[in-house]
């Protein structure tokens, strides 16, 4: 049997509420991107139509979808519970790491088809022995028709600083 798994840049999904263990401060209404309530539920809307593009042209939803850029698991809970998005019963996963924007990655799973044994961040730890500083890894693990499968879930800082600031 044939299954669909996705892995999608969810590109700067945040609520708007300041987070103050963050830098998020961007991201609300008084920020640089003047982020709304209106502009956070068009981007839940556009983001539920591309899964719901992507389930009709593969007969059904991913059964797991590794994400990134999220803020938060209510995010991604807001974004499971788009109408759009209702046939998939998505159960997510997220946990929050020491990135300084408070962006991470997260998992969304049909627990109809992927059965959950366990899942945890991945700290990394640098060649130096320093923990990295940045989003951790989300490792899950379960089973799809009894077959086992474990998903690591990364999304590593970029180079926009250069490329001696990203080593």
């Amino acid at each position: 049997m044939a299954y669909t798994l996705m892995f999608y840049n969810l590109e700067n999904l945040y609520d708007t509420i300041d987070d103050p263990k963050t830098d998020d401060d961007a991201f609300t209404p008084v920020g640089d991107r003047r982020w709304t309530r209106d502009k956070y539920l068009k981007k839940l809307e556009n983001l539920s139509e591309i899964f719901s593009a992507v389930a009709s042209a593969h007969n059904g939803f991913p059964v797991v979808a590794g994400v990134s850029e999220v803020e938060n698991l209510k995010v991604l809970q807001d974004l499971v519970s788009q109408k759009r998005m209702s046939g998939a019963h998505y159960k997510c996963l997220h946990f929050e790491s020491n990135d300084a924007r408070g962006v991470e990655v997260g998992m969304l799973y049909r627990p109809d088809k992927f059965t959950l044994m366990g899942c945890e961040p991945v700290k990394l730890v640098l060649r130096s022995g320093r923990e990295y500083i940045g989003r951790d890894i989300l490792s899950a693990w379960g089973t799809i028709d009894g077959e086992m499968f474990a998903f690591y879930i990364c999304h590593f800082l970029s180079r926009r600083a250069g490329v001696a600031a990203s080593e």
